[in-house]
């Protein structure tokens, strides 16, 4: 439910309903070499990492950057299909 207001940014188009999550200007700032690539597609409400992490916190950070990275690479409609319906799943399940 907190993520309703962000529909709010998708529908003036500061965000796409997938994509990489925003992150402060400030977390940008560290690390440049993936920088570039998460900072090239519209930001989302969901997007792999959510779907895809395995909630682990020594590696949180890694695998969120990780999964971001391969979504830029790997983007597609189809892909955007896929974490659509793994949120649900996901919101569903309850987990």
């Amino acid at each position: 439910m907190d993520e309703w207001p962000q529909f709010y940014n998708v529908l003036i188009g500061d965000m796409s309903i997938v994509g990489p999550r925003p992150s402060p200007d400030r977390e940008n700032q560290m690390c440049p070499a993936w920088r570039e690539a998460r900072l090239s597609v519209r930001p989302g409400i969901t997007g792999l990492w959510q779907v895809s992490r395995k909630r682990e916190v020594e590696t949180d950070f890694q695998e969120w950057i990780y999964y971001d990275v391969q979504y830029v690479k790997k983007q597609s409609i189809w892909l955007d299909i896929k974490i659509l319906f793994k949120t649900l799943r996901v919101m569903l399940k309850g987990t």
